[in-house]
């Protein structure tokens, strides 16, 4: 017993010399599994407690890391937010802008892909047919005016990195190689069971050219089978490669072979716009006429001195001014250029010198009877007509005395009053 005692001992003594060699057993086979699951809660406890206690070491190690990391997205989200603001700014206050929008409203496809459709220009440069066995290059196209490429050369760099995506990264995945940048270029590789199809592109390609390449290349694996009967290679499917035969955009295309669209909903869009503005300068004419009609009006009301027109819209208006107490009050008809119009009066009490409010003031203050006709004239007040003696003799007396108070005025006002009999 004490020499089992002493040879666990031993082993216990010798444990951390031999762990390293136990964890990297336990990892063959089917142990790994295991040995993952039975780390990764303790490891996970470490980790949080290591953060909790350790907070400053595990940012000192992980900053030059996060670091970079933070500055790389912060400047690509500014130069995306920046692209995507001058981007609205071009396309919205400009006459191009407007038109791209009239047709994502026919068409029913969003602004932004309208948008992109037609700022995004690219060209096809290259195109290679290759048998994807024994990398040989069935057919080749090159745009007009670009130097052919060396095909044995390119097919060969093709498989190579095809393989090599195959056999390191895509084992039993099928994984291969898609795209990829050359310089200048974009490469699209497409991949069929026999033959692949690749293309240098210059510029950004849209979405859509990808479908258009896989179509071609599955129209093509049709006619291979007449290839390897001696039947050679089709002039269609041939012509068919031609890289101004690939390309969606008029930036790579022909314009005389694109189908023109028809202009008449444009100009109906357009007759209904210059219709609307029209409609609306002619009701904003018609608004101001009123308005300055109402203003001159009231402007020449005797005893009313307008301050300002208040305007609510197109529902309400609203006169501010001063008013006599004696004068008549104005006449607040909107008129027929503003019919349906609701106007309110908002007025502060004052005197005027108005010959005419001078006189309703007089014949207030006086009492006339009806028989007597009362006028002003240049600060002159003439009574005429037939009253009781017993007025007339009050009226001559209170003359004097009261022909100051008949036309009180403001001190800026200096021309008399008088009263004649």
């Amino acid at each position: 017993m004490q020499a089992r005692i002493a040879e666990i001992d031993l082993k216990q003594h010798e444990l951390p010399a031999r762990l390293p060699d136990a964890i990297e057993d336990a990892q063959r086979g089917s142990g790994s599994t295991r040995m993952a699951s039975a780390l990764a809660q303790p490891v996970t406890q470490a980790l949080g407690a290591a953060v909790r206690e350790n907070r400053q070491v595990i940012v000192d190690v992980l900053f030059p890391v996060i670091g970079p990391a933070i500055r790389k997205a912060i400047a690509e989200a500014l130069r995306t937010l920046v692209a995507d603001l001058n981007g609205a700014m071009e396309n919205s206050l400009s006459v191009r802008g407007m038109r791209w929008r009239i047709e994502a409203w026919r068409s029913g496809v969003p602004f932004a892909q309208i948008v992109l459709k037609h700022t995004l220009s690219y060209r096809i440069d290259h195109v290679f047919l290759i048998e994807r066995d024994s990398g040989l290059v069935l057919e080749r196209q090159s745009a007009p005016g670009l130097e052919d490429l060396d095909a044995d050369a390119i097919a060969g760099m093709l498989t190579a990195i095809g393989e090599f995506v195959h056999d390191s990264v895509g084992r039993g995945g099928g994984n291969t190689l898609d795209a990829a940048r050359v310089g200048e270029h974009v490469l699209w590789v497409i991949a069929g069971p026999r033959a692949s199809l690749a293309c240098f592109i210059h510029g950004v390609p849209p979405a859509g050219l990808h479908a258009l390449l896989e179509q071609r290349l599955e129209e093509i694996h049709t006619h291979l089978g007449d290839v390897d009967d001696g039947g050679g290679i089709d002039d269609a499917w041939r012509a068919s490669l031609r890289p101004e035969r690939l390309a969606l955009d008029a930036g790579a295309a022909d314009p005389s072979t694109r189908a023109k669209p028809a202009r008449w909903p444009m100009l109906l869009i357009l007759l209904a716009i210059v219709g609307a503005i029209a409609w609306f300068a002619v009701r904003s004419e018609r608004w101001n006429a009123g308005v300055e009609a109402l203003r001159a009006r009231l402007g020449a009301h005797p005893g009313f001195v307008l301050t300002g027109i208040e305007e609510h819209g197109r529902e309400s208006l609203i006169v501010h001014g001063l008013l006599d107490p004696d004068a008549e009050a104005p006449d607040l008809s909107p008129g027929a250029a503003i019919s349906g119009v609701a106007v309110r009066m908002a007025a502060v009490g004052y005197v005027s010198t108005d010959d005419a409010v001078i006189a309703r003031r007089a014949r207030r203050l006086l009492a006339a009877p009806q028989e007597v006709q009362i006028a002003a004239h240049d600060g002159v007040l003439a009574l005429d007509g037939k009253a009781e003696p017993s007025w007339i003799d009050s009226a001559r007396e209170r003359a004097s005395a009261r022909s100051t108070s008949l036309c009180t005025t403001p001190v800026s006002v200096t021309r008399p009053c008088s009263t004649t009999m």
